[in-house]
């Protein structure tokens, strides 16, 4: 009874695995192949979204009034410090948020029709034999931090 889907995972020129894969996807290729497959409604948020739009800057954590939020405030210090140790990117990343921001305000964010088609390694890759996925490539500029700020309130 499952008509669509909104998928935080995969990247269509980002990847963080090797073979052009997303580490979520890797993880389990024969589940992305299958969902991939079949006849449900995919929104998909990549990580070409994700690395640039979900990223909360050193400063931007620093903006934010965390009274009685200390646990979130150290979480995204802990993220920050683990993506420029490991995965060179300057900021916490809050790829998962995304899809649900999604969901509240689809306005925010710009959406791209793809034919993507995914094998049972989950590596997706466009493809004019693949399937149409609804693909989010941007929103609006300080969603997450503004969101963030919001929910801290």
């Amino acid at each position: 009874h499952i008509g669509k889907v909104y998928v935080m995972g995969g990247g269509i020129a980002r990847f963080n695995k090797d073979g052009n894969k997303e580490y979520n996807f890797a993880g389990d290729g024969i589940a992305v192949k299958t969902v991939f497959d079949s006849p449900l409604d995919i929104t998909l948020f990549p990580l070409d979204i994700t690395e640039v739009d979900a990223i909360i800057s050193e400063e931007d954590i620093e903006s934010v009034d965390f009274s009685g939020q200390p646990v979130l405030q150290d979480f995204l210090h802990k993220n920050y410090q683990s993506n420029m140790k490991y995965g060179g990117l300057e900021g916490a990343v809050l790829h998962d948020c995304l899809p649900v921001l999604y969901l509240q305000q689809p306005s925010a964010f710009c959406m791209e029709d793809m034919l993507l088609k995914a094998d049972d390694t989950g590596h997706i890759e466009r493809s004019s034999d693949g399937r149409t996925v609804h693909v989010a490539v941007s929103c609006q500029k300080n969603l997450v931090l503004e969101r963030l700020k919001d929910a801290v309130r």
